[in-house]
């Protein structure tokens, strides 16, 4: 099998991969990305806006579902979302930063105690990450 290209990986983040399905019917790569993968899209959009309250930090809403990672490699960083619910944080960030092989890395501090903190996981693509953050703000940000 050939090593994927930079758009298969890219694919792989945001949580899609119709490559064999859509490769009859398009052309271009962010074609087949941008039909099917608005939903992850539409509903981290109904999440910032439920949780608009709690979201002090957000440049995850720059990645653009529309774009190759070669595109937008500076949107992947370590500081991407940060919400803040009395003494909890949720923190997320790409790591390693800047670099298509990387993960989104999600962790829960208290007591602004990042070592060790109270929650940290991965996720490798957006549809993931959303799942993961729906749960830690019913777990930590909602009474």
């Amino acid at each position: 099998m050939a090593n994927p290209t930079l758009e298969d990986k890219y694919w792989e983040i945001v949580g899609t991969d119709f490559s064999d399905f859509f490769s009859e019917y398009f052309k271009y790569p962010k074609h087949k990305f941008w039909e099917l993968s608005m939903r992850s899209s539409n509903t981290l959009s109904d999440f910032y806006k439920k949780y608009a309250h709690l979201i002090t930090f957000n440049d995850l809403k720059l990645i653009d579902l529309t774009i190759s990672f070669s595109e937008q490699h500076w949107s992947f960083k370590e500081d991407l979302l940060q919400i803040k619910y009395q003494d909890i944080v949720i923190d997320v960030g790409w790591y390693p930063e800047f670099e298509i092989d990387g993960n989104f890395g999600i962790k829960v501090v208290k007591n602004a105690n990042w070592y060790p903190p109270l929650v940290e996981k991965e996720a490798k693509h957006l549809v993931e990450l959303e799942k993961i953050l729906r749960e830690l703000v019913l777990i930590y940000c909602e009474n």
